[in-house]
């Protein structure tokens, strides 16, 4: 059985350097604004690409990898909850980001250190649907529409404290 596993690599450099660089290694780019006006660039591929980046002379600040389900003796670091929206991004949600690459769509994620349980996962769909509604969502009257969602978990993260402002 083969599992969907993702390679987060966030590097350092220019934004239309990195997506051409992307581009010559087959992975997605990622240019990731969070709703704290910082901004990150990285990676995200099937397979782990830090040998070929570092080739490059391109400086990394952090690996992370990330899977849909875990592998026997395999322990996960956190559990991430990534919920996808099309509409215009509001930086004021806790969790929120979005990437800069790809115009009207954004992401609210929630991390927690054990596995998502159902009504975890109830929860986060009924406050989806208040959000989703809620005026603070909404721009020139065209609302947030929910786009779909993924589980996974980090069981490899080189610089946790990435995030330690925006989470």
């Amino acid at each position: 059985m083969t599992r969907r596993e993702e390679w987060h690599v966030t590097v350092a450099g220019d934004p239309i350097k990195w997506h051409a660089v992307c581009g010559l290694l087959n992975i997605k780019p990622l240019y990731i604004e969070l709703n704290t006006f910082q901004r990150q660039l990285m990676c995200a591929a099937p397979f782990n690409p830090c040998e070929r980046i570092m080739q490059m002379g391109i400086p990394i600040t952090r690996v992370k990898h990330e899977v849909e389900s875990l592998l026997p003796g395999e322990v996960a670091l956190y559990w991430e909850c990534h919920l996808k929206f099309n509409g215009p991004f509001q930086h004021g949600i806790f969790g929120s980001s979005r990437d800069l690459y790809r115009a009207d769509r954004w992401y609210l994620t929630h991390r927690q250190e054990t596995e998502f349980d159902h009504s975890v996962v109830d929860d986060l769909a009924a406050a989806v649907t208040f959000h989703t509604t809620h005026p603070t969502l909404a721009w020139h009257h065209h609302p947030s529409i929910l786009a779909g969602f993924e589980y996974e978990a980090c069981v490899l993260d080189s610089n946790p404290e990435l995030d330690s402002e925006w989470l």
